[in-house]
């Protein structure tokens, strides 16, 4: 596509010069980055290369200052002698100790061997022992022009001279830094005017030349000069100590020296990274919370949801001390808890009988029960309100007489006070006596299989007291009333011929022992 369509030098199948601000070809390139590496002429070494750029890879001995760095591209070790391996001198291009160039001007270099080319009378391996004390300057004799100067002997320290060829300050022998013109004891590292004063240790460090319990001289003695639980608990700055009234938070710093957690600004013992509000005592995790002041006391990041049910009193929580309770939750039936807070305690229509609720506006009396509501079948006698009528249904058979003082609430015939008809089975007045003993003497008729044998009279049944002449057979046993002994002759009173009614042994046929009595009934004694 032609990106200027103006200019007919302008298409893409042009030659692009690079730096005429113009992009011939179309191709969007950086105009002043001619070799594509990124990299404007500006800042780039030669912008023909593209392996040429700054904070490239060098690639050594390929001819390209890679890293447009300016060094030689054949001297890796920037000895200034190129690699013999791309026509220098230098015999190993990696150390720049060694090399082809004879520094001293002695004839050799250290690639031939020198082992110190910056010292002339230093030639060979090991060089030349001008002093005569067996180690040359190769093998490390600092001054091979004085036999007492050499590698291993003593020093003889504040001399100007190193004997011993180890480099060290001759006026410092304990190498503390400090000379011994200064230094109050040149033989101990841990005494120098600069260092700082250890108090109360009985050394004077600094040699000021005391040991100090106020070192900082803020006016307060050092923590461990002292048994004064008041004390400077850092005597080495004179901002930190006791009377320090700005003690700042977080900045690890104790600057008044009451030993509290910097990190805990509040003091509830609670340092920021869990302290949720580290100016305020009461607030911390675990904090009791006080709900809805806009205040996360116990930092659960929770004021508004007390229940955790997901749902704040401002987002229509109507009971937020109950996590069941919510707009979101299932009613449940009978419980008389509105659990969705829709205003209501219980389901328009928890029993699914059909008839609404009574506090839903409805007609139904029990909604929990699906047999009670207003078009329902007053079952009668069961104390229920079944139709929701106000009153349940008592007299089912409209006899004046409730159950269970009725004792069958189906008839009208039945109910205290009506007649009862013997052995119909029924207990008309519902006193609840046996309907097959009519005389209620407590045992049932012969004629209904009973041992009464007369229903009709109380004082006649079996077992009763059954008294002589009175035309009763009151016990039932079947003896004539007229027959009082029950020797089968009846009373001579009576029409009988039984003289002696009282006695079982006297009788007509009796024997008649001839004892003055007549058992016979002869009338003769």
């Amino acid at each position: 596509m032609d990106c200027d369509d103006l200019d007919n030098r302008v298409n893409p199948g042009a030659v692009d010069r690079c730096y005429d601000g113009v992009d011939t070809n179309c191709d969007g390139a950086d105009e002043e980055d001619c070799d594509g590496d990124g990299v404007p002429r500006s800042e780039d070494c030669n912008d023909g290369e593209p392996l040429a750029f700054p904070g490239n890879v060098e690639v050594w001995y390929d001819g390209i200052d890679g890293d447009c760095d300016g060094a030689n591209d054949f001297d890796r070790d920037g000895d200034g002698d190129p690699s013999a391996e791309h026509g220098g001198g230098d015999c190993n291009d990696l150390n720049p100790l060694l090399t082809s160039l004879d520094a001293d001007g002695d004839g050799l270099s250290t690639c031939q061997g020198d082992c110190d080319d910056t010292d002339p009378e230093a030639t060979g391996l090991e060089g030349l022992d001008e002093d005569g004390d067996g180690i040359t300057a190769c093998q490390g004799d600092c001054d091979d022009h004085d036999p007492g100067v050499r590698p291993g002997i003593p020093e003889v320290w504040y001399d100007g001279i190193d004997q011993n060829c180890d480099g060290r300050n001759d006026f410092d022998q304990d190498l503390d830094g400090a000379v011994e013109s200064v230094d109050c004891d040149d033989t101990d590292p841990g005494r120098s005017p600069l260092l700082l004063e250890i108090c109360a240790d009985g050394i004077d460090q600094n040699c000021d030349p005391t040991d100090e319990d106020d070192c900082d001289r803020d006016g307060w003695t050092d923590c461990d000069a002292t048994s004064d639980a008041t004390c400077d608990c850092d005597d080495t700055d004179a901002s930190i100590r006791p009377d320090q009234t700005a003690d700042a938070c977080y900045d690890g710093v104790d600057a008044n020296c009451d030993g509290a957690d910097e990190d805990d600004c509040d003091g509830d013992g609670f340092p920021v990274d869990i302290d949720c509000d580290d100016a305020r005592t009461d607030v911390y995790p675990g904090a009791p919370e006080v709900w809805y002041d806009g205040v996360d006391q116990s930092c659960d990041g929770n004021d508004g949801d007390q229940d955790a049910d997901g749902v704040t009193l401002a987002a229509g929580d109507c009971d937020d001390t109950d996590p069941t309770v919510h707009p979101s939750a299932t009613e449940a039936c009978g419980d008389l808890v509105d659990a969705d807070c829709d205003g209501f305690v219980d389901l328009a229509d928890c029993d699914g009988d059909g008839a609404i609720a009574l506090d839903r506006g409805g007609t139904d009396c029990d909604d929990t029960d699906g047999t009670i509501f207003p078009m329902a079948v007053d079952t009668c006698g069961d104390t229920v309100d079944q139709d929701c009528s106000g009153t349940p249904n008592q007299d089912c058979d409209f006899d004046g007489y409730l159950a269970p003082e009725d004792c069958d609430d189906t008839r009208p015939d039945v109910h205290p006070g009506a007649t009862d008809i013997c052995y119909d089975g029924r207990d008309a007045n519902c006193d609840g006596r046996d309907d097959d003993d009519c005389d209620a003497d407590g045992q049932t008729a012969f004629s209904r299989g009973g041992t009464d044998c007369d229903d009709s009279d109380p004082f006649v049944y079996q077992g009763a007291p059954d008294a002589c002449y009175d035309g009763l057979d009151s016990d039932c046993d079947g003896w004539p009333d007229d027959d009082c002994d029950r020797d089968g002759y009846l009373s001579e009173t009576l029409g009988g011929d039984d003289c002696d009614d009282t006695n079982p042994d006297a009788h007509p046929f009796a024997n008649d022992p001839l004892l003055g009595a007549d058992l016979n009934c002869d009338g003769i004694p």
